[in-house]
């Protein structure tokens, strides 16, 4: 039967590749074209080399500082009521150095926040180098709870620190000053991976760090070894994921040969949101095996998965026990690229049991190609479908001559209800474009198949599609990130953009500039209500709601009419009793009341 499927698949890739060589490109329109509303037009963030701050919007031609064009920002998402954004800009205290700026967005498109990936040890904001080895690349990570109502999440970056180990901004209680991290000071090629949690109220943005900057692969466990020498050590990896159950999984990239001898490991380690390490360092993908890593965990309701370099996905429950593999593209039947796949993504949700990975197949390129959707079980770890994102006369093919086009860089993201979100780099005739547009597609996943609920658009304002036929202006988009929730639809890309949202302006920022909208979902759904459930006892009295609603804070008040509603002080911890049933439930514990109180649950966010 696989076999049959994947001849299937087959077909129909050189069936679309001979439409794309015999006929005129599809130009997709914009996203307003195909029903969205832009919620947050194209918003620009950018360094001020004259102010030597990081700035949203406000952009002036001219002062802007160039970007690195190796950059790869992530986007992320906090419950259902933040985008969190890893924007690397300019350090503000040397501008030829780069920083890791963070920026928080309201998901329903009020006022944006810049912040930072790491806050130094007094608990105040970094925003000066942090890297003295690369500045062009190895971008920032964050990854948010994904519980809905929730408020923390996760950084990560590749970073020196420990080159400061006398400065007590990152080594005020000496975890820089030990065997492994002074003997790699002052070398010239070593750097590491550094995580940092935090909280923050999604009302205000204000942000709190939960535990010190510190390096997520080496430290506490290898301090006493003595690394090797003209190294890169630790390399970025994969961003923070939050888990079902509140705790983060972070998968850093090592190279130091320490903990596997025979080849560069995929590194992971979980993390409660306070800081604490709940589980310490564990391989990731088979011993000896390449485990370089790049972008491409997930999490689910049953726990996480990781893709590191081989095509093989490794998956875990909450816990980090190891579960089975994957085999990607022999199980679907696809070509994806079986490197660390910098523009093959993979991602899932905790609601669901799903992972979704797109990217151009084949990724060799050989003939010509599409650009993909595949689906998985992550409970039985078995193929399910594909789908071809790409409209007809968007394949990829290989040589100059009418109508050529070229894809790369996808990213996908998916919500609880497992609709998908797939955007990619795409010149729709090489003819017209002499530059890449990022576009994006929407479907939705019925755990059979995938029904589209968009066709291709244009995600920027600022795109070539507009002027295709007439000249280009010089727009350009690269390197997309997605992230969404049931309502709203985050994409980032870099690339040369202009002062206002206006697709027949010229640009004029440098090059990579940073830039994200905010688009409606084709589907949405509204945030779910608790079905709560008292059960009183003698002496505890359990409240009780459905896991997937998400986190609340429990008030109570004496009488329903007046009401006199109050946060119960101090609030009960939230326990759950499952993580693979949908029927799965929170509680809390209250003692139980002498004299008549109601309670209800509420969200403040």
């Amino acid at each position: 039967m696989k076999k049959q499927v994947g001849l299937a698949v087959s077909i129909s890739l050189l069936a679309f590749g001979a439409y794309a060589q015999s006929g005129p490109a599809y130009v997709p329109g914009s996203a307003e074209s195909v029903g969205l509303r832009r919620i947050v037009p194209d918003t620009l963030v950018w360094f001020n080399v004259f102010t030597m701050l990081p700035q949203i919007q406000g952009f002036v031609a001219g002062q802007d500082a160039g970007l690195g064009g190796a950059l790869d920002p992530s986007a992320r998402l906090l419950g259902d009521s933040t985008f969190l954004l890893s924007a690397t800009l300019r350090s503000t205290n040397e501008s030829s150095m780069m920083a890791r700026n963070l920026v928080l967005i309201p998901a329903t498109g009020g006022t944006p926040k810049l912040d930072s990936c790491l806050y130094d040890d007094t608990g105040t904001i970094y925003l000066r180098q942090c890297n003295e080895v690369r500045q062009d690349g190895n971008p920032g990570r964050v990854g948010g709870d994904m519980r809905y109502g929730a408020t923390n999440y996760m950084t990560a970056s590749e970073t020196t620190l420990f080159n400061w180990p006398e400065n007590l901004s990152f080594n005020s209680d000496g975890r820089y000053s030990n065997p492994f991290f002074t003997t790699i000071t002052g070398d010239g090629g070593a750097r590491t991976y550094a995580v940092q949690n935090f909280a923050v109220n999604p009302l205000t943005l204000a942000v709190t760090p939960r535990h010190l900057a510190a390096d997520a692969i080496f430290y506490p466990e290898l301090t006493n070894q003595i690394p090797p020498l003209g190294t890169q050590l630790g390399r970025t990896g994969s961003s923070p994921i939050g888990l079902a159950n509140g705790n983060f999984v972070v998968v850093g990239q090592d190279q130091s040969r320490l903990i596997d001898p025979a080849a560069t490991a995929a590194i992971g380690k979980i993390y409660a949101p306070d800081g604490t390490i709940v589980k310490s360092d564990f391989e990731v993908q088979t011993p000896g095996t390449d485990g370089s890593m790049w972008d491409s965990v997930g999490a689910w309701r049953g726990g996480f998965f990781a893709k590191p370099a081989g095509g093989i996905t490794y998956c875990f429950d909450n816990d980090g026990n190891f579960q089975g593999t994957i085999t990607n593209n022999s199980s679907a039947g696809v070509g994806f690229d079986t490197g660390r796949s910098d523009g093959t993504r993979y991602c899932s949700d905790i609601r669901s049991h799903y992972m979704f990975g797109a990217g151009k197949s084949p990724e060799a390129n050989p003939g010509f190609t599409n650009m993909m959707l595949c689906a998985w079980d992550l409970k039985t770890r078995v193929w399910i479908t594909n789908t071809i994102v790409s409209s007809p006369g968007n394949q990829d093919p290989t040589t100059d001559g009418f109508g050529v086009r070229a894809m790369d860089r996808a990213n996908v993201a998916c919500d609880a209800y497992d609709r998908v979100t797939v955007a990619y780099r795409l010149k729709p005739d090489g003819n017209i474009f002499p530059y890449d547009q990022i576009v994006a597609r929407v479907f939705k996943f019925t755990g059979t198949n995938f029904i589209p609920l968009t066709p291709q658009f244009f995600a920027f304002i600022q795109h070539d599609g507009t002027n295709a036929f007439s000249g280009s202006v010089g727009f350009s988009s690269r390197e997309p990130s997605v992230a969404m929730t049931p309502r709203e639809i985050f994409i980032y890309a870099k690339g040369v953009w202009n002062a206002i949202p206006d697709a027949t302006t010229t640009p004029t920022t440098a090059d990579n500039s940073h830039c994200y909208t905010i688009l409606s979902h084709p589907d949405p759904i509204p945030a779910p209500r608790p079905q709560m459930k008292i059960t009183p006892g003698s002496q505890t009295t359990i409240i009780s709601w459905q896991a997937d609603a998400g986190l609340f804070v429990l008030q109570s008040s004496p009488a329903t009419s007046p009401t006199s509603w109050a946060d119960v002080g101090p609030q009960p911890a939230i326990t759950r009793t499952a993580y693979v049933d949908p029927t799965d439930q929170y509680q809390m514990s209250v003692p139980t009341p002498t004299s008549p109180k109601f309670f209800r649950l509420v969200r403040h966010w």
